[in-house]
């Protein structure tokens, strides 16, 4: 078999323990510190965005408020020309009907 078989059922505290286990007995939090002792430092931003950074503008974009205020507005963009294409057909069946109607004598 070219996969190796996968419990049903995980222990997810035990999986992260023997894999702290492993990071201790190797020493790897101190080897990719020293691997990068001279590189520029960085971090992620990670959180609420008054934690740890000023709020920049990707926070806005995916902001729930201005998807559903842009889908929002397209909906209603999208129900307009809906509408005004409506308007015009129903304009052209009354155009088309009421000379017809003129000429039917209703007793």
């Amino acid at each position: 078999m070219i996969f190796r078989e996968v419990a049903n059922q995980l222990n997810f505290p035990e999986i992260e323990r023997q894999i702290l286990k492993f990071w201790e007995e190797n020493n790897i939090f101190a080897q990719y510190k020293e691997k990068n002792k001279d590189k520029k430092k960085w971090s992620f931003q990670d959180g609420p965005i008054t934690a740890n950074g000023p709020m920049g503008v990707h926070h806005a974009w995916d902001s729930r408020y201005l998807v559903d205020t842009m889908a929002t507005a397209f909906l209603s963009l999208v129900g307009l020309l809906i509408q005004h294409r409506c308007m015009l057909v129903l304009k052209r069946v009354k155009d088309i009907i009421r000379p017809i109607m003129r000429n039917i004598k209703f007793y």
